[in-house]
Protein backbone atom coordinates (compact mmCIF):
# COMPACT_ATOMS: atom_id res chain seq x y z
CA UNK A 1 0.00 0.00 0.00
CA UNK A 2 2.69 2.38 0.99
CA UNK A 3 4.41 2.28 -2.81
CA UNK A 4 0.81 2.97 -4.07
CA UNK A 5 0.83 6.03 -2.18
CA UNK A 6 4.45 6.71 -3.33
CA UNK A 7 3.54 6.32 -6.74
CA UNK A 8 0.47 8.51 -6.32
CA UNK A 9 2.88 11.62 -4.77
CA UNK A 10 5.61 11.14 -7.49
CA UNK A 11 2.62 11.67 -10.42
CA UNK A 12 1.22 14.52 -8.58
CA UNK A 13 5.07 16.12 -8.23
CA UNK A 14 5.04 15.36 -11.67
CA UNK A 15 1.95 17.06 -13.16
CA UNK A 16 2.56 20.57 -10.75
CA UNK A 17 4.98 23.33 -11.62
CA UNK A 18 7.61 22.82 -9.15
CA UNK A 19 10.89 25.04 -8.82
CA UNK A 20 13.63 23.64 -6.54
CA UNK A 21 17.41 24.73 -6.78
CA UNK A 22 19.61 22.15 -8.05
CA UNK A 23 22.34 22.67 -5.14
CA UNK A 24 19.81 21.42 -2.98
CA UNK A 25 18.73 18.41 -4.80
CA UNK A 26 22.33 17.49 -6.65
CA UNK A 27 23.73 16.36 -3.04
CA UNK A 28 26.76 14.17 -3.37
CA UNK A 29 24.16 11.10 -2.34
CA UNK A 30 22.05 11.61 -5.09
CA UNK A 31 24.98 12.36 -7.67
CA UNK A 32 26.76 8.51 -7.19
CA UNK A 33 23.51 6.95 -7.36
CA UNK A 34 23.13 9.05 -10.85
CA UNK A 35 26.43 8.49 -11.89
CA UNK A 36 26.15 4.00 -10.99
CA UNK A 37 22.92 4.54 -12.83
CA UNK A 38 24.56 6.11 -15.79
CA UNK A 39 26.86 3.50 -16.00
CA UNK A 40 24.75 0.63 -15.53
CA UNK A 41 22.64 1.71 -18.26
CA UNK A 42 25.81 1.35 -20.14
CA UNK A 43 26.14 -2.22 -19.52
CA UNK A 44 22.50 -2.99 -19.86
CA UNK A 45 19.74 -2.57 -22.39
CA UNK A 46 16.89 -2.56 -19.69
CA UNK A 47 18.38 0.04 -17.72
CA UNK A 48 19.09 1.67 -20.78
CA UNK A 49 15.58 1.39 -21.98
CA UNK A 50 14.15 2.56 -18.66
CA UNK A 51 16.71 5.43 -17.50
CA UNK A 52 17.77 6.91 -20.72
CA UNK A 53 14.74 6.57 -22.96
CA UNK A 54 11.84 6.31 -20.70
CA UNK A 55 12.81 8.16 -17.28
CA UNK A 56 11.08 5.08 -15.83
CA UNK A 57 9.70 6.39 -11.85
CA UNK A 58 9.77 2.93 -10.77
CA UNK A 59 13.70 2.00 -11.80
CA UNK A 60 14.36 5.43 -10.43
CA UNK A 61 12.59 5.19 -7.40
CA UNK A 62 14.37 1.75 -6.94
CA UNK A 63 18.05 3.23 -7.22
CA UNK A 64 17.16 5.78 -4.68
CA UNK A 65 17.05 8.75 -6.71
CA UNK A 66 14.75 11.06 -4.69
CA UNK A 67 11.78 12.62 -6.32
CA UNK A 68 12.88 15.95 -7.24
CA UNK A 69 15.64 14.36 -9.25
CA UNK A 70 13.18 12.47 -10.88
CA UNK A 71 10.66 15.22 -11.84
CA UNK A 72 14.57 17.29 -13.09
CA UNK A 73 15.41 14.08 -15.49
CA UNK A 74 12.05 14.21 -16.65
CA UNK A 75 12.34 17.52 -17.75
CA UNK A 76 15.56 17.25 -19.64
CA UNK A 77 15.36 17.17 -23.06
CA UNK A 78 18.34 13.75 -24.13
CA UNK A 79 17.60 10.88 -26.51
CA UNK A 80 20.95 9.65 -25.88
CA UNK A 81 22.89 8.75 -22.92
CA UNK A 82 25.41 10.79 -24.16
CA UNK A 83 22.57 13.88 -24.53
CA UNK A 84 21.35 12.90 -20.95
CA UNK A 85 25.40 12.67 -18.93
CA UNK A 86 26.01 15.80 -20.58
CA UNK A 87 22.80 17.58 -19.03
CA UNK A 88 23.29 15.84 -16.02
CA UNK A 89 27.13 17.47 -15.56
CA UNK A 90 25.84 20.61 -16.42
CA UNK A 91 23.02 20.49 -13.82
CA UNK A 92 25.69 19.02 -11.32
CA UNK A 93 27.78 22.20 -12.04
CA UNK A 94 25.47 24.92 -12.24
CA UNK A 95 23.89 23.24 -8.89
CA UNK A 96 27.97 23.60 -7.45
Amino acid sequence: MALANDRQELWAAAQSPITFKLSEILVDEQIKKLNYLLGLALLDDTTHQGFVVKRDSTLMTEHGLSWQVQHWLRSLEAETIEELAEQILRGIEAGA
